[in-house]
């Protein structure tokens, strides 16, 4: 029976992906201030219910000045200043807030522009605001120019310079983890967007094991890139990544939402042999290990690189293993000598002539005549040697007498 009763207007409001509304990214202004209008008012058009731009002075903490508004906003202007803000002193691509805001309304906060000495931040506010729709509009509005200390981590100035080169709006950077891969999405400023895990039978993973190029379309119909399409993207480029040594570590693509050449996917893997070792270099708390000229690696630098609370190196010499030296997580040489249970993985490692791990230790044979030993409770040290391994162009290795380890 129907009652003669008002409907609530939120139920009757249209279902739909109304970012796939948004105008064109070419067709927005150049100038910071007259783009910041027109995406005010492109968001309002699309059905957002307020959507306005704060011009946040740099380093300060001064109230935005309002530069542009779409929408009633007086109920939600305090609260998007004070986010606008937020999100200026961080460098974040994006800072939502939930239906607890004034009015009742979603909020969210993205970067737009940069002038000479502040930023123009886009606030957009909406009783449906879902967090799919802030991210499309944080990768849509996104400033061309690197933002200020961009929150993107270390890869921010790489995605930056991958998204200028070729005029893409989002940057991905997928690498191999214990489980799947770990994916890292920037926008065009350079500042990270959103990170999650994808498991690696998907197209990051197809393009990381083969060291293949492609450039696709469709991006709902690929596995593992519908996270671009649900963003607006309408094609990427993708190129797997070695880590100099022939060995893959991920992948690395670039999206947009117009058409992309396939010309890009050959930029891409001719750079891929370049991308793969900066990469790692980037996101490494230290610098990358190799072979001197000699084939000599300084074994300071190789603990540093394993991280391990305990890293030690052990030369074999018939049924003999000596200690050769020591080292904490940041390299400095350890005096402390080996408890017994050190001593029996390392002894176990060399007799058996394979990697032997225990809950917070781990021991590996390395050559004929060494082994690496490492232990940290915090970590999964079988793994931490592992990469560190993975590093060097030559694996195998001996010790020599002067605290040098021999490829």
């Amino acid at each position: 029976m129907l009652h003669n009763r008002p409907i609530p207007y939120s139920s009757m409001r249209p279902h739909r992906r109304r970012t796939d509304h948004l105008a064109a990214l070419a067709s927005l202004p150049v100038d910071p201030l007259a783009r910041a209008q027109a995406a005010t008012e492109a968001l309002h058009a699309c059905g957002f219910d307020v959507a306005f731009a704060v011009q946040a002075p740099n380093g300060s903490e001064r109230e935005g000045l309002l530069c542009s508004v779409a929408g009633h906003v007086d109920p939600v202007l305090q609260a998007g200043r004070m986010l606008a803000g937020d999100v200026a002193q961080t460098g974040k691509a994006l800072r939502m807030i939930g239906s607890e805001s004034p009015a009742g309304r979603r909020m969210a906060a993205v970067p737009c522009g940069a002038l000479r000495d502040s930023q123009l931040m886009l606030v957009v506010a909406d009783p449906d605001l879902t967090e799919r729709e802030a991210q499309s509009i944080a990768a849509w509005v996104a400033p061309p120019t690197a933002g200020v200390d961009a929150d993107g981590g270390p890869c921010s100035p790489l995605a930056h310079s991958l998204a200028t080169e070729f005029g893409a709006e989002v940057v991905v950077i997928a690498l191999f983890t214990q489980s799947g891969m770990l994916m890292n999405l920037h926008t065009r400023s350079g500042a990270l967007l959103r990170a999650w895990r994808v498991p690696v039978d998907t197209v990051w993973g197809e393009a990381a094991r083969h060291g293949a190029a492609f450039v696709l379309g469709d991006l709902h119909l690929h596995p593992g890139a519908e996270s671009l399409a649900s963003l607006g993207m309408n094609a990427a480029a993708v190129v797997g990544i070695e880590n100099g040594s022939g060995v893959a570590i991920g992948a690395i693509g670039v999206g947009a939402s117009r058409e992309l050449d396939v010309t890009i996917a050959q930029d891409l893997l001719e750079r891929a042999a370049t991308i793969g070792p900066q990469v790692m270099t980037l996101r490494s708390r230290s610098r990358v290990p190799s072979p001197n000229a000699e084939g000599a690696i300084e074994l300071r630098g190789f603990a540093e690189r394993v991280g391990c609370r305990r890293f030690a190196l052990y030369a074999r010499s018939g049924n003999v293993l000596r200690l050769v030296s020591a080292h904490d997580q940041n390299g400095a040489v350890l005096a402390a000598p080996p408890d017994q249970d050190e001593e029996q993985l390392v002894c176990w490692a060399a007799e058996q002539g394979v990697a032997v791990a225990s809950d917070d230790a781990a021991a590996v044979l390395v050559g004929g005549d060494t082994v690496l030993y490492a232990r940290d409770p915090g970590k999964r040290p079988i793994e931490c040697l592992r990469l560190a391994l993975q590093d060097l162009r030559h694996s195998p290795f001996a010790a020599g007498e002067d605290g040098r380890a021999a490829a």
